[in-house]
């Protein structure tokens, strides 16, 4: 997963993505006389090492057939051997935490303006999913700095990066920013906060960015998180405070017949009722009621005649409710600092 090398052929070593379909997706790290057994059989390593990116490569399941000294081999599913971009990679990586998915990865790298060259900090590394993609964002020249806490969970991503070839431009380190800080001063455009607690890292946050300013990022699945993290930004100065929400709704476009009513109808009839009218006064008022209920419902009956099917419309009807949702994403900008 080196973004500056794109490999045509696969090697040993490498980790790849088997896509079986859209909703099964399996990352795999290939070795010499490996296999990878699942539900649609055995893919052995050996076959899969030298295809291009984007072969298809058959399953096999190796049984006894009807004479023992013979070994059939029968064809079951098969897969396409994918090259692990970080949108494939955050689908398919071993969780260890609970990560951030596409949606809100494009978010915040467009939010915290990250472009090739940037240099940011990232507090809550976790499984690392948002690392590997603000790593091509940065890519080739720019830092990520990322922090965990955890040291177990600091060793494995370490390690995934490593593999990856990514750890020229992805320094981790386990460290509590909330109470030790970044370990920088004046070094990042941005910083971005995944943790229980934002609000305690936003003065460190503050010292670890650079002169010039920068952004800022929190995710934080509460509401009462938000307004906490909100009131530090705001005490250290933070400018053009939002917070932002992704949620998926589906749209589904239906072809409907509309019903197109001859406004004209009621001017048509309007002479005649009323004429029905003043020839009912000398019988009295309550007739001159009974004969307006009756030109109303004239007006309907002709109205309803009237009605023709017109050339059917595409729309997208929107739902009053939508689900989806992850946590809220509260960016802020800090000035330059004097």
């Amino acid at each position: 997963m080196n973004y500056g090398i794109l490999k045509e052929f696969i090697a040993d070593g490498d980790t790849i993505a088997l896509f079986f379909n859209v909703n099964s997706i399996k990352s795999v790290k290939l070795m010499r006389g490996g296999r990878t057994d699942c539900k649609y059989g055995t893919f052995k390593h050996d076959n899969v090492i030298g295809c291009r990116y984007g072969d298809r490569v058959e399953a096999i399941n190796s049984g006894s057939g009807g004479n023992r000294k013979t070994k059939q081999v029968k064809k079951l599913g098969w897969a396409h051997v994918l090259y692990p971009i970080p949108e494939l990679w955050t689908l398919t990586l071993p969780h260890r935490t609970q990560i951030l998915y596409t949606a809100d990865i494009s978010l915040i790298i467009l939010e915290l303006d990250l472009s090739p060259g940037s240099r940011i900090c990232e507090a809550g590394t976790g499984s690392g999913s948002l690392s590997h993609s603000i790593s091509r964002t940065i890519y080739p020249t720019g830092e990520l700095y990322t922090y965990e806490f955890h040291a177990e969970r600091c060793q494995a991503a370490i390690k995934e990066f490593l593999e990856h070839g990514i750890s020229d431009i992805v320094k981790c380190e386990c460290r509590d920013v909330c109470c030790e800080g970044f370990g920088l001063v004046n070094e990042v455009n941005a910083v971005f906060l995944d943790l229980p607690s934002p609000w305690l890292a936003i003065s460190h946050a503050k010292s670890a960015m650079s002169m010039k300013g920068g952004r800022i990022g929190c995710f934080s699945p509460c509401i009462e998180q938000v307004q906490r993290t909100v009131k530090e930004l705001v005490l250290e100065q933070f400018i053009s405070i939002e917070t932002k929400e992704c949620l998926f709704e589906t749209l589904e476009v239906k072809h409907v017949n509309l019903q197109s009513i001859n406004l004209d109808v009621e001017e048509l009839v309007a002479d005649d009722a009323s004429k029905d009218i003043e020839e009912d006064v000398d019988d009295g008022f309550d007739n001159i009621i009974v004969d307006s209920d009756k030109r109303l419902n004239i007006i309907q009956d002709l109205a309803d005649v009237r009605c023709r099917n017109i050339t059917g419309l595409n729309l997208v009807p929107f739902k009053t409710s939508t689900i989806g949702h992850t946590g809220y994403l509260t960016f802020a900008t800090l000035p330059p600092k004097t």
